[in-house]
């Protein structure tokens, strides 16, 4: 009886120990999934700050050539 006592203490053990990883996993995957969710939220941001400076941008003549001309960027050049 003393070895199934023995093996039953060690199993539970074991299990503790999964439970104790497990529960680490889950705080990380959390974390980065909140990490995740701010940098995504700054990208978009980012992005929108993006377009308005293009916008802001797009509005200076230069000189090319002795021709004035709108700068254009390539994302404008697509959508045309």
């Amino acid at each position: 009886m003393g070895q199934v006592s023995s093996s039953i203490e060690s199993i539970a053990a074991v299990a503790e120990e999964q439970s104790a990883a497990t529960e680490q996993v889950s705080a990380s995957a959390e974390e980065m999934s909140a990490q995740v969710e701010e940098m995504s939220a700054q990208a978009q941001e980012l992005a929108a700050t993006a377009a308005v400076l293009r916008n802001l941008a797009a509005r200076f003549k230069l000189a090319d050539s002795a021709v004035n001309r709108v700068v254009e960027f390539p994302e404008q050049r697509r959508a045309a």
